[in-house]
């Protein structure tokens, strides 16, 4: 499963609740910064230094990790994520 994939999926699960829209990422940034900066007891998740990194992608290579350890995942994210996000929404 691509970020890009991995991405898309969290955010069809989660928008049914909160819904979300793209916007540039200097909007973006500068919203993170006025959210963390209001008076409220709550302070957001988002931070202003994680819009730099949103569109980060970090792929893994699991054939090389096969070939050079040995090792095979028992479990895939594609697989398991529907189940992680379903743990987050009871958490919330």
């Amino acid at each position: 499963m691509s970020y890009d994939e991995m991405q898309k999926e969290i955010a069809r699960s989660c928008t049914a609740r909160i819904g979300y829209f793209e916007c540039a990422q200097t909007i973006a940034k500068a919203g993170a910064w006025v959210e963390n900066h209001l008076p409220v007891e709550e302070k957001p998740f988002i931070k202003p230094w994680m819009i730099d990194r949103a569109d980060d992608n970090y792929e893994l290579i699991i054939d090389k990790v096969r070939q050079e350890l040995g090792w095979t995942p028992t479990y895939t994210l594609r697989g398991t994520l529907p189940e992680m996000l379903e743990g987050l929404k009871v958490i919330r």
